[in-house]
């Protein structure tokens, strides 16, 4: 299992939440049904949220973006894989 940290970047704030997953899909699936930022903004999970694309010039980072629902703002959102085992509690 990988660690991987989500940066949510949406009207003038930072959300960052983590999750243990195989692979970015399976990690942009957990952040798409649990919604850890659901407290700031919501959104559905469309195609395009699933085509993240890996930001130039870095490794294991990786970029997206969704439309909140209520405000129908953008939120970007980085993904960045972190090495090793992580020690999250379930």
């Amino acid at each position: 299992m990988k660690l991987w940290t989500f940066i949510a970047d949406f009207m003038g704030g930072t959300y960052i939440s983590q999750c243990s997953s195989e692979s970015i899909e399976t990690a942009l699936d957990w952040f798409a049904i649990e919604q850890p930022s659901k407290k700031y903004f919501r959104f559905l999970a469309d195609d395009s949220f699933y085509d993240a694309v890996q930001v130039t010039d870095t490794q294991s980072v990786w970029c997206t973006n969704v439309l909140d629902l209520v405000h129908e703002n953008l939120v970007t959102l980085h993904i960045v894989e972190t090495a090793g085992t992580p020690a999250l509690a379930a």
